[in-house]
């Protein structure tokens, strides 16, 4: 196990959770609404108690599967490993596959490859689509520019093959950010 990318995952997901509560600070209906649809109590009022078991297991289950045998040694290999021979970064797509299996706050997790050829982006359930916000987030929360998250998707949102809605909500996730801080 390496230290090094031991620390990068808890440093991820605690970023993930600093952009989690800054909505919850900021937009408390956005988080309840994900909490109602991660308890599947849509419509129905969600208790400080419910709010804080959907806050934690987000954080637990967020990238966990990074600590799989599938995907451990070669993400660490690949981040942390001094070599980048053919083997590593062939492992290192194997493990990538793995983990937008595995999980749905990734938009790849959310496309679809026809048999006929055409690619297909299906709807993102808001929670995902939220959590997926959070998880580019963490990443100008690791470099205290929280505002890198608006430069980085200009620079990567036609890269992605997102449905309608999806892309219109996670703009909207966007601007509510960006008109707050």
């Amino acid at each position: 196990m390496s230290k090094n990318y031991d620390g990068y995952i808890r440093e991820h997901q605690l970023n993930v959770l600093r952009g989690f509560e800054w909505f919850f600070a900021n937009y408390p209906l956005v988080v309840d609404f994900i909490a109602q649809s991660f308890l599947g109590k849509e419509g129905q009022p969600v208790s400080f108690e419910e709010l804080d078991e959907v806050r934690n297991e987000l954080i637990k289950k967020h990238d966990i599967s990074k600590f799989s045998n599938r995907e451990y040694d070669p993400y660490d290999r690949y981040f942390y490993g001094e070599v980048k021979d053919y083997e590593t970064l062939g492992f290192f797509d194997y493990a990538w596959l793995s983990h937008i299996h595995n999980n749905p706050h990734h938009w790849q997790h959310w496309v679809l490859m026809q048999d006929d050829g055409k690619i297909k982006a299906l709807d993102m359930p808001y929670p995902y689509a939220f959590e997926m916000v959070l998880d580019w987030w963490s990443f100008g929360w690791s470099k205290d520019n929280p505002k890198e998250i608006f430069s980085w998707y200009s620079d990567n949102k036609d890269k992605m093959i997102l449905s309608e809605k999806t892309r219109e909500l996670v703009e909207d996730l966007l601007h509510k950010i960006k008109s707050k801080i």
